[in-house]
């Protein structure tokens, strides 16, 4: 899918300018397509705790550069004496964005995986499951986007043939 939008007219700006312009409406596209996990990560990752860093992986290659987030975290649940189950959580974000001479391309893949392994019978989620039974969940989520800033004329259309709003196909 391809999506255009007007911005304004730089026409006038100097090439200082309308770099600017870009850049601004840049940052508002990353915004709004990055994950919200990594656009957090990036405002708010020198406060984390040592061992949350170290689930963080930054690369840079010329002008592409990734982040890599990648966490498993293990959970007993129990009653007051028995053990129901345990709860495998994987967690695996990759974001990648490369400035190109006009734009700005960003990739992002999201990872999520939970596994239950019932050791007694019990509910989860609303469902029964016995002892052995095995329950996963998965969601996988992939963006490929990119911003390109071009000098476009825009012809003139004819719309007084429309009287219910304007179908352009």
């Amino acid at each position: 899918m391809k999506a255009y939008d007007i911005g304004k007219d730089v026409s006038e700006m100097s090439a200082e300018q309308r770099r600017q312009e870009f850049d601004a409406i840049a940052v508002d596209f990353l915004d709004e397509f990055m994950s919200d996990y990594i656009s957090y990560t990036l405002n708010y990752y020198e406060g984390y705790s040592e061992e949350e860093k170290a689930n963080y992986s930054f690369y840079k290659n010329g002008d592409i550069y990734t982040i890599k987030y990648a966490k498993t975290v293990e959970t007993e649940v129990k009653d007051e004496t028995t053990l129901l189950y345990k709860l495998t959580t994987v967690d695996e974000d990759c974001v990648q964005f490369e400035k190109t001479k006009n734009g700005l391309k960003f990739k992002s893949s999201e990872l999520r995986e939970e596994t239950v392994e019932f050791s007694s019978a019990c509910s989860y989620e609303g469902d029964p499951y016995k002892p052995g039974q095995v329950h996963h969940d998965n969601l996988y989520r992939y963006q490929d986007n990119s911003i390109e800033a071009k000098d476009v004329t825009v012809k003139e259309v004819d719309i007084s043939k429309y009287s219910n709003g304007i179908a352009l196909i």
